[in-house]
């Protein structure tokens, strides 16, 4: 899923602006006006007349890369925006602006703030706009947080995604001579296109929405920019930025659209997101990206598959079971089991199950495949009541839960081990409540069904049994094959996991189209099989079921997942069970390269994955 935007070009934007002012007499001014003239400012009429060299760049998405003005176009200067008239030289790189401006006086300054498009800079209520500090060292300019595109601006270089700021400080009352302006923005521009005929047995080829976001920056709201044109987040800030479309985007042939972007942000995941008109989401996630003023990135979507990404699981077909005792079958949930504590699914619960069954949340910025319903990167890290993403890591018996005012909730971070489940009890019988899958509402986005008290987890007994007895089918000349440790790539990006083979497995059986099996039954092969997404799509369609190392969470702490060389384990498979051992340890399932098995290790505050089944027979 990585994917490192491209640097197109960088040039940085200087303009001569030559202004002449000449001062409007006090006495001139009405009663209201002079109340502001001594607070904010003094009245100037300028003539401003730009000079930009041909290497300069307003509009510097054009291809031929120099200043293009447009008659009427807007500059603001102080509050006050300014038409653009008379446009002349050999690529309308010159334009005057005429107009009564406010001068902001600090100190016997006088001080102008220029900025286009004007828009970025609220114009004024009778004289200064209050994004300009009162002190003139800093102003406040806005990054647009939505954008809508009309279909004719599809493929088109805007000139207004552009952001020139200029301060200029001279003598009070002094003629202005020269505003040296800046573009203060990078472009993302964002390249859309359809995978070669995976739309003929599907209803959409359109895209509806595309979202941008960053887990660790902001990308648009209020920044603040000071004199040397060096900017930083404010208030009001947003990490998602969200393109709409008039009308549907038909990607099957290439589509762009660009979007502006403050140059503050060193993102170790810069996403991308389109989202099909059937709210299918496709997600690309960007490498350590380094955002630079007057500089344009690339994102190139070419690849898009609604056919197998975003919420399409194949993984619903009760034909297959997994023996769990002598006389007892199960079939697996079509993926790990996910919460968010603010935001709904399906007929209203917080529980869903993972749209693939190779998503997991992970940590923080760089691993993890699941994002939140604005393109947010989720992250276990964050877990709490108030947090509006989805995580998968919870304590022992956290369904929500409890007696009065001894509720286990399914956000619950803290380390007391009696905080979890009920006690010296199993999640069963009179305490099956404790039980996600007994007590919850659960969403399945395959079938877009809502089920409750469907769902159950795996005792300690039947996990042992599962792994290390139950019959099986022979693959790659291993008799009763029951789980392999195993790599499947997707979009680009490796999850690691366990693959279980059901009793009846009746697809492939030796390495070829797409799966290179390795040992099964063993640990010892440290994740060797290894399938394409064509190769798990093939095993999965055949009832195979695969659990992912999603590692394990202990308070905020994530670790054991994603590829850290330093870590022991950098994968770990941990899933909960039913079955408690004491007032602190329950029952788990454990993957990593020394062991497969039912292990009784770690404590029940710890944040375990929950993958459950229902009993067949």
């Amino acid at each position: 899923m990585k994917h490192a935007f491209k640097t197109i070009g960088s040039v940085v934007v200087m303009s001569a602006l030559m202004i002449m002012a000449a001062s409007c007499a006090k006495e001139n001014l009405s009663e209201e006006t002079q109340d502001n003239y001594y607070a904010k400012g003094e009245l100037r009429d300028v003539n401003v007349s730009t000079v930009m060299p041909a290497s300069s760049d307003k509009a510097f998405m054009d291809n031929n890369r120099y200043v293009q003005w447009v008659e009427g176009d807007l500059l603001n200067i102080n509050g006050t925006k300014l038409a653009a008239e008379d446009v002349r030289g050999p690529n309308n790189d010159t334009a005057s602006f005429k107009g009564s401006v406010y001068a902001l006086t600090v100190s016997g300054k006088d001080i102008y703030w220029s900025v286009y498009p004007a828009n970025k800079l609220a114009a004024y209520s009778n004289a200064l706009p209050s994004a300009i500090a009162t002190d003139g060292k800093t102003v406040n300019i806005t990054f647009p947080k939505t954008y809508t595109y009309s279909d004719v601006q599809l493929n088109q270089p805007l000139s207004n995604l552009n952001l020139m700021v200029g301060r200029s400080e001279v003598a009070k009352n002094a003629e202005l001579k020269k505003i040296q302006m800046k573009n203060l923005c990078s472009i993302l521009k964002i390249n859309m296109k359809a995978a070669t005929g995976v739309f003929a047995a599907q209803n959409t080829k359109t895209v509806q929405k595309v979202i941008v976001s960053s887990c660790d920056g902001v990308l648009a709201g209020t920044y603040k920019v000071n004199g040397s044109g060096v900017i930083s987040a404010g208030s009001s800030t947003s990490n998602t930025v969200t393109v709409t479309f008039s009308n549907p985007v038909d990607i099957s042939t290439q589509k762009s659209v660009y979007i502006m972007l403050p140059p503050t942000l060193s993102s170790q995941c810069l996403n991308v997101t389109l989202v099909s008109t059937d709210d299918k989401y496709y997600y690309k996630a960007s490498s350590t990206a380094t955002l630079a003023r007057n500089t344009m990135y690339t994102a190139n979507m070419t690849a898009v598959d609604f056919s197998t990404l975003g919420y399409d699981n194949s993984l619903n077909n009760s034909s297959y079971y997994f023996s769990v005792a002598s006389d007892r079958t199960v079939i697996f949930s079509p993926g790990n089991l996910q919460y968010n504590a603010v935001a709904t699914v399906g007929s209203g619960t917080h529980f869903r199950f993972a749209p693939n069954q190779w998503d997991y949340v992970g940590m923080e910025c760089k691993y993890g495949t699941v994002f939140n319903e604005k393109g947010q990167k989720s992250k276990n890290e964050s877990i709490g009541a108030s947090y509006d993403g989805w995580i998968d890591l919870f304590g022992w018996g956290t369904s929500g839960h409890g007696s009065s005012g001894n509720v286990r909730q399914p956000y619950y971070n803290n380390t007391t081990n009696s905080n979890y489940g009920p006690g010296l009890h199993n999640l069963t019988g009179d305490y099956a409540a404790y039980d996600w899958g007994r007590s919850n509402s659960i969403y399945n986005p395959k079938t877009n069904t809502t089920q409750t008290n469907y769902w159950r987890l795996l005792t300690a007994t039947e996990l042992e049994y599962l792994i290390n007895t139950r019959s099986g089918k022979t693959i790659n000349g291993k008799a009763n094959a029951r789980y392999a440790m195993a790599q499947i790539r997707t979009d680009k990006t490796t999850v690691h996991g366990l693959i279980l083979f059901p009793d009846n497995y009746d697809g492939q059986t030796s390495s070829g189209s797409g799966v290179t099996f390795s040992t099964i039954n063993s640990h010892s092969a440290s994740w060797a099989t290894k399938c394409t997404a064509a190769g798990w799509k093939n095993l999965e369609s055949h009832g195979c079921v695969f659990i992912p190392a999603s590692g394990w969470r202990a308070g905020t702490t994530v670790g054991s997942v994603g590829n850290n060389p330093d870590a022991i384990h950098p994968y770990q498979v941990y899933c909960w069970t039913s079955t408690y051992v004491d007032a602190d340890f329950a029952h788990h399932l454990l993957a990593n390269k020394e062991d497969v098995k039912d292990a009784v290790g770690p404590k029940r505050s710890n944040g375990y994955g929950v993958r459950l089944v229902r009993t067949r027979q």
